[in-house]
């Protein structure tokens, strides 16, 4: 009678088992089946180009407006700066597009020569680029610095303006921000 009794307890046992790990499941199965979930974009955009704008008309400087711009880039910072440590005014535009890319162009006008040793210290000029009605010049890493490290910055130099770009963006993304504001700038200030 023992035999059966301790047969029938492990036959037992193994249900018990079962269904508590089918009880298990299921809970785990009903914890992320039936919880809500946001998947909307973190991203806080803003439209830079009425940053832009604003300072168009309250300067008078050919302040860029990047509109429109390439599909799935969105503006996420633009700050606008009236007088500052860079020069005489400056814009500085963030864009974030497709992949997690990120795009930084900044425009200084009167642009300081200290600001500006101080922003390209470790780049050198390693050549030209035309996007239409300009040379730009491409600045990458001197050779102390890891240049997997330093994405390479675009640089525009008109008189004592200055536009900047760089970011983590594929180079074709770049081009497609840089032809833009090149013409602009052309239409503002010519050749």
């Amino acid at each position: 009678m023992s035999d059966a009794a301790a047969q029938r307890r492990a036959k037992q046992t193994i249900r018990n088992l079962f269904w508590a790990i089918l009880a298990t499941v299921g809970v785990v199965a009903l914890v992320v089946l039936g919880v809500p979930r946001d998947d909307s974009s973190r991203l806080q955009t803003i439209d830079s180009t009425e940053v832009s704008k604003a300072a168009r008309e309250d300067s008078g400087l050919p302040v860029i407006l990047l509109d429109p711009l390439p599909e799935g880039w969105v503006a996420t910072q633009a700050r606008w700066s009236a007088a500052s440590a860079k020069g005489e005014a400056d814009i500085f535009i963030g864009l974030v597009g497709p992949d997690n890319q990120y795009i930084g162009v900044t425009q200084v006008f009167e642009f300081e020569d200290a600001w500006f040793e101080e922003e390209t210290n470790d780049l050198e000029k390693t050549g030209e680029y035309d996007f239409g009605n300009y040379e730009w010049s491409v600045l990458e890493a001197a050779g102390s610095v890891n240049i997997d490290e330093v994405d390479p910055v675009w640089g525009l130099f008109i008189n004592r303006d200055v536009v900047l770009v760089t970011g983590s963006a594929k180079p074709e993304s770049i081009q497609a921000i840089a032809t833009l504001i090149d013409a602009q700038l052309y239409e503002a200030y010519g050749k």
